[in-house]
């Protein structure tokens, strides 16, 4: 299953239980969204679509942590070669950056349309809350690699 494309395949595992909704529950869905504010989410993806060419920076703080997160995984990385043990593998160091931004465009542009106004331009700086979750996410998609890898596909 691994064919070296990432998280491509671990976004699968991403979701909780899909259980089946009972009519009650489709219903209670179907009114609920008659009353949100967003009637369609093509002004959404397409502010997150048009934010994806800007510069965004960390604040200080996150930008510490992500920095420790990284110093963390080298050491566990050369303690591992100094063992003389395979190294872990994993890509967790460059993509939560990037699942961070993600994130914080998406949050701000949800944000702004749920309050009825038109998406902006997000902050540039990435708060430490944002790069926490995006952090938690991606270690939940490093945790379901070995289970879907070595899983044998009938």
């Amino acid at each position: 299953m691994d064919h070296g494309h990432g998280l491509v395949y671990r976004f699968l595992f991403a979701i909780p239980l899909a259980f089946r909704p009972t009519l009650t529950e489709m219903e209670t869905a179907a009114n609920q969204l008659t009353t949100e504010v967003i009637e369609d989410f093509n002004e959404g993806f397409k502010n997150i679509h048009e934010n994806d060419k800007l510069q965004f920076t960390f604040e200080p703080i996150a930008q510490q942590l992500l920095r420790d997160n990284i110093d963390q995984f080298v050491a566990e990385v050369n303690e591992a070669i100094r063992e003389g043990k395979v190294p872990p593998k994993s890509k967790v160091p460059e993509l939560v950056p990037r699942v961070a931004a993600a994130l914080h465009v998406f949050n701000h542009t949800m944000t702004e349309l749920l309050a009825g106004v038109p998406a902006s331009s997000p902050p540039t700086e990435i708060s430490k809350s944002t790069l926490q979750s995006a952090t938690e996410f991606v270690n939940h998609l490093e945790s379901q690699k070995d289970p879907a890898t070595n899983s044998q596909i009938a």
